[in-house]
C-alpha cells in the first residue's frame, strides 16, 4: 500500500521504474559562496521528468534548480529490457540488463551531491559534501516547519525521515563523515 504513494508527481512513474527523489534549490552567501540553505519541494519527481522534461516547479508552486535522489530501503535486483539496433543483423532486438537499484542510486546520488556543491558532475566526490549539503537540508525542512512554512503534515514528516534515512547512508558509505 505504500509502494503505491511513491510515484514521480509529472509522469506517475513508479518506484521500481524510475529513480526517484525530490527538486531542490540552494541558496549561497554572497560573499563566500558557502552554501546557506538547502530547500526542498516535498513532492517525488523522476529523474526523467527533471532531466528531459524539464520541470522545476512542483504542485505546490515551489521551484528548484536541482535534483537529489532519495533512498528508500529498495534492495532487490530487476531486470530491464532495451531495444537496440544491431547493425551486424540490421534490426533491433532486446536486451536484457540487470540493475541493481541501491547501487544506481548511490552513484546518482554522489553525482548530484557533486553538483550541488561544486556545479560539476565530473569533479571527484567527497566527504566534505555530504556534510556541505544535507545538514543544511534537513535543518531547512525542520525550521519550514516550525515556522509554519511549509505545512505540517504527514507528507512533510516522511521526507524529514527520508532525509535522514539518506544522511545515514551516507554515513554508512563514507565513514570519514
Amino acid at each position: 500500500m505504500l509502494s503505491d504513494e511513491f510515484l514521480c508527481f509529472h509522469t506517475r512513474t513508479r518506484l521500481s521504474e524510475a529513480s526517484l527523489g525530490i527538486g531542490v534549490s540552494i541558496s549561497r552567501l554572497p560573499r563566500t559562496g558557502e552554501i546557506r540553505t538547502v530547500k526542498a519541494a516535498n513532492d517525488l519527481l523522476c529523474l526523467r521528468a527533471f532531466g528531459k522534461n524539464k520541470i522545476r516547479k512542483s504542485i505546490g508552486n515551489d521551484s528548484f534548480s536541482h535534483w537529489l535522489p532519495l533512498y528508500f530501503g529498495e534492495f532487490d535486483k530487476y531486470v530491464t529490457k532495451k531495444q537496440v539496433f544491431d547493425e551486424k543483423e540490421e534490426q533491433y532486438i532486446m536486451v536484457e540488463k540487470e540493475v541493481d537499484p541501491k547501487e544506481r542510486m548511490v552513484h546518482l546520488l554522489k553525482k548530484s551531491l557533486c553538483f550541488l556543491t561544486t556545479g560539476n558532475t565530473r569533479k571527484p566526490f567527497k566527504a566534505s559534501m555530504v556534510l556541505e549539503v544535507m545538514p543544511k537540508l534537513i535543518i531547512t525542512h525542520i525550521v519550514d516547519m516550525v515556522d509554519e512554512k511549509k505545512h505540517m503534515s504527514i507528507v512533510a514528516i516522511r521526507r524529514l525521515v527520508n532525509y535522514i534515512r539518506l544522511f545515514r547512508l551516507l554515513i554508512e558509505l563514507c565513514p570519514e563523515v
